[in-house]
């Protein structure tokens, strides 16, 4: 795994960009970890139950756009700098060639209301929202959403023939 526990920001995005989620930090760290459990414990269940083919198994498609009243949050790791908007997506077409969907909101605090798009915007697709306690619910309209804070959205899409 990498060393992803520490801050929101570097834990969700492990989430959204496939890699594995552990923890392998040293001790003194784990505090800081463990006040991001639910979220942590969130990722994980997503990626067990619904994510790993398309964070394990696909192919990475251009990110969607997200747009709203939206803060950005910047920070230092072994790169340098760098900024992220507090809610963040990425999108992923599996073998099976569905595509999933993921969002997450980095702020321990605040909920926002958002809209997003991909480039295949004009193909009509099935859409559906995974959850830890139902699964699949099938969705109507995905076009505005709102994210809890150290929220995770993940959609499944598919193509209607």
């Amino acid at each position: 795994g990498c060393q992803n526990g520490w801050h929101g920001t570097e834990l969700g995005m492990a989430g959204v960009t496939g890699f594995n989620l552990s923890d392998n930090s040293p001790p003194e760290r784990h505090a800081a970890f463990l006040s991001s459990g639910k979220f942590y414990k969130s990722l994980l269940q997503c990626r067990w139950q619904f994510a790993t083919p398309y964070l394990g198994y696909g192919e990475m498609l251009k990110p969607p756009r997200v747009e709203g009243d939206i803060p950005t949050v910047s920070r230092k790791d072994m790169h340098g700098p760098f900024t992220v908007s507090l809610v963040e997506g990425s999108a992923w077409q599996a073998p099976d060639g569905t595509i999933g969907v993921f969002f997450l909101n980095y702020d321990k605090e605040n909920a926002y209301d958002f809209t997003w798009t991909i480039d295949r915007a004009e193909t009509p697709m099935r859409m559906s929202r995974w959850s830890e306690a139902g699964g699949l619910t099938l969705l109507k309209d995905t076009a505005q959403l709102r994210i809890e804070p150290l929220g995770l959205i993940a959609l499944k899409l598919e193509v209607l023939q």
